[in-house]
């Protein structure tokens, strides 16, 4: 183990990375650093297949390249990522990123704001499971930015007291697609301002999730709090909505 501490990063490079951790990297500490990186594809901290126990905290990470991550977990386990203050500035870019088998992993308490275009506060993606995604502060204001997004087999995660708001067009709050299934959405309190904005979305081959106890609200024209597009056998329940 080892820890990462009070470092100031910067990169401006291509697929380059401010921390990189992989392969049996466990029990390390990343912590209190300063990261920017500027370049396409770039990356904040990556923990990268069979990395197990770390902490990930307290770090400020700027990304203002496309397909810019702040931190992204791909093939890992039981890692704790929090109170870090994440802005990405590219289009296509994401918060924080949990990918193929990131299991029983924790984010919480996080401040994440993005403003590029189709980009996500938070993405769970590719057989993600068993996470916990809460208390967490999310901002999106380009167009078609997602606060939390759930896609392509994915199951069994606890999405709740996020706070998310999203100004930008088509912005959505929450959103399941793709084979997201048996998942809980629940206590979130969410604000879209933005011409076809979506609160929560749930859309085709989404099934058995549990979606109650939020709060959203819609303040623009063609707003929808909660949309339901072909998921199934999905328990949407004391919910408030507020057009």
């Amino acid at each position: 183990s080892c820890n990462i501490v009070q470092a100031d990063l910067v990169t401006d490079n291509a697929n380059a990375y401010g921390v990189y951790m992989s392969r049996n990297a466990s029990n390390n500490v990343v912590f209190n650093n300063s990261i920017t990186t500027r370049g396409t594809d770039s990356y904040g901290v990556e923990l990268f297949i069979t990395i197990y126990n770390n902490s990930v905290y307290g770090n400020s990470i700027t990304t203002s390249g496309v397909f810019g991550r702040g931190v992204r977990l791909i093939s890992t386990s039981y890692n704790l990522v929090y109170s870090n203050n994440i802005t990405t500035k590219g289009n296509n870019a994401e918060g924080i990123r949990l990918d193929t088998d990131a299991y029983n992993n924790s984010l919480y308490n996080n401040t994440i704001t993005t403003s590029g275009s189709t980009s996500y506060g938070v993405n769970l993606i590719s057989t993600a499971a068993y996470n916990a995604v809460y208390n967490n502060s999310i901002t999106t204001s380009g167009s078609s930015g997602i606060g939390i997004r759930l896609s392509s087999v994915v199951y069994n995660n606890s999405i709740y007291n996020n706070s998310i708001t999203t100004s930008g067009s088509s912005g959505f709050g929450i959103n399941l697609d793709t084979t997201a299934y048996n998942n809980s959405v629940y206590g979130n309190s969410i604000t879209t301002s933005s011409i076809s904005g979506y609160g929560i979305y749930l859309s085709f081959d989404v099934y058995s999730n549990n979606v109650y106890n939020n709060s959203i609200t819609t303040s623009s024209g063609s707003g929808y709090g909660i949309y339901l597009l072909g998921s199934a056998s999905t328990q949407v329940y004391n919910n408030s909505v507020y057009n």
